[in-house]
């Protein structure tokens, strides 16, 4: 459907903000769970970096940073930090403890009130900040804040910078994995993958790996819901690692919190090895009985052109797979035998082609075909490669003795 950005529905304008599901290891973007993905942006500016950005962006920047005459210091602060907070104002920031955290944090008291005193504030205490103090219609939109996140990190990310990462819930009502049965609430199956989502994101963001160098395993998860979350309302979400790592490129620990509201609603720890792309490989070799056959689920065309000697050319079709050999079905009066040899080729997605020599070893009536069951004659260990990654990723077990 066509639409214009000044038109689009709030769902619309996330799902032109959604990550980039290669980032998140999916194929389709109607599997990424979050948009507007950024990393912290600072609460002030120096001037000077302004001078190390394109014209185009210091003028964005501008319009959501500037100059505070009650922190005369040169500095340009993000538009929705209270850069000063009067005594009386500061009032309705003592009557609970972690209101009163949030002074002793960020700002410095002077003799007329607090002034800011951080380079950094988390969003959500910005969000409570802005909340207590009525100003909440100064928030930066989380689609400005992705496009400041982009501009300060072209370089790189600085030394100084805090290792979070923010994200908002992608929650399509019409999702048909999460919503075909009707909930009055997000499932929380869907927050989990959302939370999973989410390591991929941060880690790839701050690790210095590239998308495919690594892959992540779950050791551990921990899952605390605090309460319903409502599928009407946004969903914010803050991801940071759980205390310092000395092995990050071996082992993570990361932590992901959902927000509704300003209220705390779900919290999640994933514990993993992070492991190189090849070694996960290897490690994830799994040897295939031969006596056992496999049906065909996806990516493998079931369609099969085989070879003979004398230039005989059939076409068949795959009905089964085996570590030995194929099964598979021809037209009813096909001139095949057994000790026919074909050479053949099996395609599937992902892995290519994978081509070998095969004998006929029996051949049975079916229901308006023949069906004939032929056997690998040496396969190479390249085809025995691929053989049995099209068996793990895309068929599944059809006779087996011994399986439950």
């Amino acid at each position: 459907m066509e639409f214009s950005l000044e038109s689009a529905s709030a769902l619309q304008l996330a799902a032109q903000h959604r990550l980039d599901p290669n980032l998140l290891h999916k194929e389709s973007k109607d599997d990424v769970l979050l948009c507007y993905g950024h990393g912290a942006i600072p609460a002030r500016l120096n001037a000077s970096t302004l001078t190390k950005v394109s014209e185009e962006d210091a003028r964005f920047l501008l319009t959501h940073y500037v100059k505070n005459e009650d922190a005369a210091d040169g500095w340009y602060y993000l538009k929705s930090i209270p850069v000063f907070i009067a005594d009386a104002e500061a009032a309705a920031l003592q009557d609970a403890e972690e209101d009163r955290a949030l002074l002793e944090t960020h700002y410095a008291k002077n003799d007329n009130g607090y002034v800011i005193n951080a380079d950094y504030v988390p969003e959500m205490d910005e969000i409570l900040l802005l909340k207590k103090l009525n100003r909440i219609q100064t928030w930066v939109p989380d689609s400005a804040r992705c496009k400041i996140s982009q501009i300060l990190e072209a370089d790189g990310i600085p030394e100084n910078h805090p290792r979070t990462m923010y994200a908002m819930l992608y929650n399509d009502l019409s999702n048909y994995y999460f919503y075909k049965k009707h909930h009055e609430h997000v499932p929380g199956i869907m927050t989990i993958e959302a939370a999973r989502q989410t390591v991929y994101a941060h880690h790839y963001r701050y690790s210095g790996f590239k998308r495919g160098e690594v892959s992540i395993s779950i050791a551990n998860l921990n899952i605390d819901f605090l309460g319903y979350t409502n599928s009407n309302y946004p969903v914010r979400i803050v991801m940071d690692d759980v205390g310092p790592n000395a092995r990050p490129d071996r082992w993570l620990h990361k932590r992901a919190t959902f927000y509704q509201c300003g209220r705390k609603i779900a919290k999640f720890e994933l514990c993993g090895p992070v492991i190189k792309a090849e070694v996960f490989k290897k490690a994830r070799v799994v040897p295939i009985d031969e006596t056992h056959q496999f049906e065909p689920v996806k990516n493998i065309l079931r369609t099969i052109h085989l070879t003979g000697a004398d230039e005989r050319r059939y076409e068949c079709e795959l009905n089964t797979l085996s570590a030995k050999g194929l099964q598979v079905s021809f037209k009813p009066k096909a001139a095949i035998k057994p000790g026919d040899v074909f050479d053949f080729a099996l395609y599937a997605k992902h892995i290519g082609f994978m081509n070998a020599k095969a004998e006929i070893t029996a051949v049975h009536p079916g229901n308006k075909t023949m069906i004939a069951d032929l056997h690998f004659l040496a396969l190479g260990r390249e085809d025995k490669t691929k053989l049995s990654e099209i068996i793990k990723n895309f068929t599944h077990v059809v006779s087996a003795q011994g399986v439950f």
